[in-house]
């Protein structure tokens, strides 16, 4: 990563000079800064998103606020800053974090962020030993007990989390007690191991990456709203033509003009066909700047 700014100034990368990030330090290639709820990837790998910090808190289902407010700075900014720094910075012995790694390790911190925040937690230096221990019998599971999460998921969501205690000194805050070990692997020391499938067919392949990263791009900050919204048109289109929505396969102008008719509504990176489509769809707004959808006034909100 070049040309990193902090307050206006190129970021030093000497330790003594890092013991904090400027909150307006620049982190990617588009320009999001450590503070900023929105970090933009998209332009510092091929397949990376636009990652949204501002989910809302649940418990039993039932909003009690939202990762961007600002009681939740204190929980939420110490990942922004250890990310930041793991990723554009040498750690000690090791290597600079890949961005797709960056990307994960925010999605791993947001996944404690909603659950400590569910649990009264406001501050990381708020978690404790007993909360932490809780955490990582939360994170060795999926969600709605659905069996173990696999050995390497785990082990990041509880490896992130630690990353504050590893990076203490040039964060802002850390966790509330030290560790007995500071990596994940030492916490999750079994689960099931990642399951292997036979090769997908190219053809097939293609097509779903592209119709995947289409997805992220325009519904990124809300890809559960996004689904049902798109099982909406798809239960439209059977409707209209009283067939059932044909089965992708390669060459197949049958599935081909159903795609059109799905994508002219979902969505598209196109400026008219998205203009048109908030045209046709009153109380659905469209963010052409960041190709995100905002599906609330539906009544579609995870």
């Amino acid at each position: 990563m070049k040309n990193l700014r902090t307050d206006g100034q190129t970021a030093a990368k000497s330790e003594a000079n890092l013991r904090l990030l400027a909150p307006s330090t620049v982190v990617t290639r588009k320009g999001s800064h450590v503070a900023d709820l929105i970090w933009d990837f998209t332009g510092d790998g091929s397949g990376l998103f636009i990652f949204d910090w501002a989910f809302e808190v649940r418990v039993r289902d039932i909003v009690i606020g939202n990762l961007g407010d600002r009681r939740y700075s204190s929980l939420v900014y110490p990942f922004q800053e250890a990310i930041a720094v793991r990723w554009l910075y040498k750690e000690r012995g090791r290597k600079n974090w890949a961005p797709s790694r960056a990307a994960d390790a925010c999605r791993c911190a947001r996944e404690f962020c909603l659950w400590a925040a569910a649990r009264g937690i406001s501050a990381a230096s708020e978690v404790d030993e007993p909360s932490f221990e809780a955490w990582v019998k939360e994170a060795a599971n999926l969600k709605d007990g659905a069996g173990l999460r696999s050995v390497r998921d785990a082990r990041r969501l509880v490896d992130t989390t630690l990353l504050l205690w590893r990076l203490r000194n040039r964060i802002s805050s850390t966790l509330g007690f030290q560790p007995q070990a500071e990596f994940g692997k030492d916490w999750i020391t079994e689960g099931p191991e990642t399951e292997s499938f036979e090769l997908i067919p190219k053809a097939v392949l293609d097509h779903v990456i592209g119709s995947a990263l289409k997805f992220v791009e325009v519904y990124a900050h809300d890809i559960r709203a996004a689904r049902l919204y798109v099982d909406k048109l798809v239960s439209e289109w059977e409707a209209k033509y009283d067939a059932v929505a044909p089965v992708w396969s390669k060459g197949s102008e049958e599935y081909a003009e159903f795609d059109r008719w799905i994508g002219a509504r979902f969505g598209s990176r196109n400026l008219t066909a998205r203009k048109r489509c908030r045209s046709q769809h009153h109380g659905i707004k469209l963010a052409y700047s960041r190709k995100t959808l905002t599906l609330a006034s539906l009544g579609w909100i995870a």
